[in-house]
């Protein structure tokens, strides 16, 4: 009887002691991740971060891809506010700084086709559904370059930004990109946000140095397309060396309008 006792009074004093009997607020919440909607921006992998909105702590940093970017994912978190990112297709041309709490390019590299999610939690309950949706946060550039002087022949042709990465929660980081195009006559490349549009360019240049220079970033601008804005569009450029004209065609190749450009250039 007294072993009873015992046994009784052992199970009241972790029942006082427990979440059930003291305050809530102190408990844990589980934060479950349902990534079905990612399926219509189709990622290779996603990074899921989540960060202490007071102290900028991480508390939460997973690598997904594969076959687990069709479940469900759950993290037990203390109740309190979060920021809530989920960046996508993060591959050869990108990486997550864990350090530095950013995604950063690869010099040198095709930037990737990035997207990315950011929500503000503010959680006191016991459970939180958090349903992200990707946004693309690059715009596919397909540049042609029309040369029937064939001038260009030996070049090299570099597309320069003014964007190095994205800060933790989508902000441009300002700093010089730049990579070489695979081809001198036709290229289809991702352009990030971009920091300040005036620092982006195309390069064109051979042994002896630069030869054009084509602001890239203050021609899409007069023509309707601000680089520097959230709002991503896919845009075609036709650059046509001989008449130092560009022409331009944005998201359903619907053509905006021409421009005669005033090239930097050494001849």
């Amino acid at each position: 009887m007294r072993i009873i006792e015992t046994l009784l009074l052992s199970l009241v004093m972790a029942f006082a002691q427990s979440c059930i009997k003291e305050n809530r607020t102190l408990c844990p919440f589980t934060m479950e991740v349902d990534l079905s909607e990612t399926w219509s921006s189709l990622p290779s992998n996603i990074r899921i971060v989540i960060a202490d909105n007071i102290t900028g702590n991480i508390l939460v940093d997973k690598y997904i891809e594969g076959d687990s970017l069709k479940c469900c994912h759950k993290f037990k978190l203390p109740k309190g506010e979060y920021s809530f990112n989920v960046w996508g297709n993060i591959n050869n041309g990108s990486y997550y700084d864990s350090q530095k709490n950013e995604v950063s390019l690869v010099y040198g590299r095709y930037p990737d086709a990035v997207l990315f999610y950011c929500n503000t939690i503010k959680c006191f309950s016991e459970y939180w559904i958090e349903t992200p949706i990707l946004q693309r946060y690059t715009s596919s550039i397909h540049l042609e370059i029309i040369d029937d002087n064939n001038s260009l022949r030996g070049q090299e042709v570099k597309i320069v930004s003014s964007s190095a990465g994205y800060t933790f929660d989508g902000v441009p980081i300002n700093g010089e990109h730049a990579f070489i195009s695979n081809n001198s006559e036709s290229d289809t490349f991702n352009l990030i946000r971009q920091f300040c549009r005036k620092d982006v360019y195309i390069s064109i240049s051979d042994i002896y140095g630069e030869s054009f220079r084509i602001p890239m970033g203050d021609i899409l601008f007069e023509l309707g397309v601000d680089l520097e804005s959230p709002v991503m569009c896919d845009v075609s450029l036709v650059l046509d060396i001989a008449h130092l004209s560009m022409s331009v065609f944005v998201e359903d190749w619907i053509q905006m309008g021409d421009i005669t450009c005033i090239f930097n250039t050494k001849y």
